[in-house]
């Protein structure tokens, strides 16, 4: 991930206004993100329940998978009565997924730890929410945990908690105070979290393994 994943603030904000158009929202909506591979255990269908009940929030779910399954949490969103405020889009291209993912409040990434790979994963998007400088509510795994607390860039959940993860999102939504402050972490942790910095430390390990 480059150290300046740069979008200008009125790119991600027009990104939001058309975001928000399509599902006829107004722009204070507080707009919740997934984005990534959609397929099952990655808790999208928990992110789709956490709307029940969830005043002026909407959710976008970007991008491709499954089709069989799509059309499931198209149904379950219908079935729940919040189907006019779940947003489906595909995958977008790598130059403009920073767009996307600073329009929203909130990234999700709540995936569950079905494999042990899983429970110590280090997902792209945990990184792309950073770059874009939005806060997180993640899951409470090691790995994930050390980055969220060091940098205080999000919340930490148990994934398969839907109360934890409404506790999460309802002190978010609540306190615009929080999230900026979040967001301005998350700006500060990119600097530190980026290729430039990580490639000195792979560079590194390599010459002492030659070395030998």
């Amino acid at each position: 991930m480059p150290a300046e994943w740069f979008h200008p603030a009125d790119s991600k904000e027009r990104r939001r206004a058309a975001l928000l158009g399509q599902l006829g929202l107004e722009l204070d909506t507080f707009l919740m993100m997934y984005h990534g591979v959609v397929v099952r255990n990655r808790g999208i269908e928990t992110a789709i329940r956490a709307l029940v009940g969830r005043d002026a929030a909407a959710l976008v779910v970007v991008g491709d998978g499954d089709l069989g399954y799509l059309q499931q949490l198209h149904e379950l969103a219908s079935e729940l009565g919040i189907r006019e405020r779940v947003l489906f889009r595909p995958a977008v291209a790598f130059d403009v997924l920073g767009e996307y993912v600073g329009a929203a409040d909130v990234g999700l990434v709540t995936i569950p730890a079905a494999t042990e790979s899983y429970y110590l994963m280090l997902p792209n998007k945990l990184f792309e929410n950073i770059q874009a400088g939005t806060p997180v509510v993640a899951s409470d795994f090691p790995e994930v945990r050390a980055i969220v607390s060091e940098f205080d860039i999000g919340l930490l959940v148990d994934p398969l908690d839907l109360d934890q993860i409404n506790e999460a999102l309802d002190k978010l939504q609540s306190d615009a105070t929080l999230r900026r402050r979040m967001s301005l972490n998350a700006n500060r942790a990119k600097s530190v979290l980026c290729w430039e910095r990580e490639r000195e430390s792979l560079a590194k390990a390599y010459a002492e393994l030659f070395s030998r």
